[in-house]
C-alpha cells in the first residue's frame, strides 16, 4: 500500500489495504486460472473472502498443490545408493553379489509431514465442517444458519431467540456468562502481551476449549458435545506436506485429531498410485505411523515404494 500510495498517490487520492489485498486476490487468481488452464468463473457482487473460498472449490484440489507436483531437486530427491558413503564396504553384502548391481533405481524421494494446532473456525453445528456463513460473529455455516439461525444457540433449545442476542428468554444468563467470559478473555490474552509472558493466574479466567492428546488413536471418537453454539467450532490441526528444500506439497485440516489413521488416509488421497509415493517420509510419530500401517495392512502397498 505505501509503495502504490508513495509512486502513484496524490492529495486527492490514496490507496487502501482493502483495495491492494483486493487486486492481490484478483490477480493471483488471475494467474493460478491461467496456470491451470481454467476458465474461472465466479458469481456477482460476492466480498472478497467469498471470491477466494468459492476459487478454492474449483482451484484448491483439497489441498494439493497442483504446481509442486512432480516437485524434485537436490535438496529433496537423490540418486539411488545402496550403502551411505562412509559405511564400511566390506562389512556387508553388496548388490554385486545378490545380482542386483546392474538394476535400475528410482531416484529416491523424501517428504517432511507435521501438524500445526492453530484452530481455524467451522461450523459449530454436531459434526459440520462447514465454512462459516459469518466469520465475524457468526457459529454456522450458510445451511445450519438457514435451518437454526433464528433460534436459540443453547443445545437442544428450539425457542426463538431475542434480539441482539443468541439466546432465548430462558437462556439469557448462559448467554451473559458466555460474553462475559470471552470479554475477560480478550483483555486476559492482552495482558499477557505486555507481561511478556503466557502465565494463567488463578483468578483469571480459563479458556472454553476442549483439550485433547496430540496423538490421540480415535478420529471417530466423538468429543464432549458442547452445551451450545454461542461460538464457532475449530478445527483441531492444519496438517501440511512439504519436500526437504521447502516446498508446499499438499495441506488439509483434521477436525478431531491428529492420529495416524486420519494421516494414512491423507497420504492415500494425495498419493494414490505406487510411482507417485515418495521413498521416506520424516514424521514426527513414525514408529506409530508404522505400527498402525502395519495393523490397517496399508504397508504392504507402501513398503514397495521403499
Amino acid at each position: 500500500m505505501e509503495y502504490w500510495n508513495n509512486c502513484f498517490g496524490s492529495s486527492d487520492f490514496n490507496f487502501t489495504r482493502r483495495q491492494i489485498w483486493q487486486s492481490f486476490v484478483q490477480e493471483s487468481l488471475r494467474e493460478i486460472s491461467f496456470d491451470c488452464k481454467v476458465d474461472l468463473e465466479l458469481s456477482d457482487n460476492l466480498s472478497i473472502d467469498e471470491v477466494t473460498q468459492e476459487a478454492f472449490i474449483y482451484l484448491g484440489e483439497n489441498g494439493m498443490i497442483r504446481a509442486a507436483h512432480g516437485h524434485s531437486c537436490s535438496e529433496c530427491t537423490q540418486k539411488y545408493k545402496n550403502a551411505a558413503d562412509d559405511m564400511d564396504y566390506s562389512a556387508i553384502n553388496s548388490e554385486a553379489d545378490s545380482g542386483l548391481a546392474s538394476a535400475e533405481h528410482a531416484p529416491v524421494k523424501m517428504i517432511v509431514m507435521d501438524g500445526i494446532v492453530m484452530g481455524p473456525t467451522h461450523c459449530a453445528y454436531d459434526n459440520c465442517t462447514a465454512v462459516l456463513a459469518n466469520a465475524r460473529g457468526g457459529s454456522f455455516c450458510p445451511h445450519h444458519e438457514i435451518e437454526y439461525g433464528a433460534n436459540c444457540h443453547v443445545h437442544d433449545c428450539t425457542n426463538a431467540k431475542v434480539a441482539g442476542t443468541q439466546a432465548c428468554e430462558e437462556h439469557q444468563n448462559q448467554w451473559k456468562k458466555y460474553v462475559e467470559s470471552h470479554s475477560r478473555q480478550n483483555l486476559t490474552g492482552v495482558k499477557s502481551a505486555l507481561r511478556g509472558t503466557n502465565e494463567n493466574l488463578p483468578w483469571q479466567p480459563g479458556r472454553e476449549r476442549v483439550v485433547q492428546p496430540h496423538d490421540q488413536e480415535n478420529p471417530d471418537a466423538d468429543p464432549p458435545k458442547s452445551k451450545h453454539f454461542f461460538g464457532p467450532a475449530q478445527f483441531y490441526c492444519v496438517e501440511t506436506i512439504c519436500a526437504p528444500c521447502g516446498v508446499v506439497i499438499a495441506w488439509t485440516k483434521f477436525a478431531k485429531s491428529e492420529s495416524t489413521t486420519n494421516i494414512l488416509n491423507w497420504l492415500e488421497l494425495v498419493y494414490p498410485t505406487d510411482d507417485s509415493r515418495p521413498s521416506y517420509i520424516c514424521i514426527d510419530k513414525a514408529c506409530m505411523l508404522l505400527r498402525r500401517s502395519i495393523t490397517a495392512g496399508s504397508w504392504n502397498r507402501w513398503k514397495q515404494t521403499s
